[in-house]
């Protein structure tokens, strides 16, 4: 087994273990985000793929493709009883420098921290993405899917914030990709 696939199958085991529960895992479930993009690209064919991560305004870069890696897991924040969904912060309020990627892909990952879909993001439409509602009032643009939610039983503003998003989709701003799909294929044609 290649070493990066022994890392993922190790950052899963953390996550799912109950002795870890109560440290910080969003640094981990972004770090595991970054391995399974740089995998899936490197199975793709992608050569050449640089691993920066650590602050450097994007995580991947295969030539001018500058890669921003965004991971969640399925979340149930709102309130109870409303669905789960995933969301990612494309930009924070609190961000001083530029957006110096060129893409960003938002990993969705299931209750057992598998890769669900992924979603690619030109960083020039990052603008149009809806800014953040409730307790994510801090990000600037955002973007949200939900897994088998009802609208209607969400408030007006996390409604609205759905529905920007779906937009975002239906026009090609997000553009899905199956767990299956290729993403390098997605990356060199937008």
């Amino acid at each position: 087994m290649p070493a990066i696939l022994k890392t993922i199958k190790l950052l899963r085991r953390v996550l799912k273990d109950e002795n870890c529960r109560r440290m910080n895992r969003s640094t981990v479930i972004g770090f595991l985000g970054e391995l399974l993009i740089k995998e899936k690209l490197e199975y793709e064919g992608c050569g050449n793929l640089e691993f920066l991560g650590n602050q450097s305004g994007y995580d991947l870069r295969n030539g001018n493709i500058k890669i921003d890696v965004k991971c969640s897991t399925l979340k149930n924040e709102i309130k109870k009883g409303f669905g789960k969904y995933w969301g990612w912060a494309l930009v924070t309020e609190s961000k001083k420098r530029h957006i110096s990627c060129t893409h960003f892909i938002c990993v969705a990952l299931d209750d057992d921290y598998q890769v669900a879909a992924y979603y690619v993001i030109s960083s020039k439409d990052v603008t149009g993405f809806h800014s953040g509602v409730g307790q994510f009032g801090g990000v600037k643009h955002g973007f949200v899917v939900g897994n088998k939610i009802n609208l209607k039983v969400f408030p007006t503003d996390w409604r609205n914030y759905f529905k920007v998003s779906k937009k975002l989709i239906s026009a090609g701003k997000a553009i899905y990709v199956s767990k299956n799909g290729s993403l390098l294929r997605v990356l060199n044609k937008i």
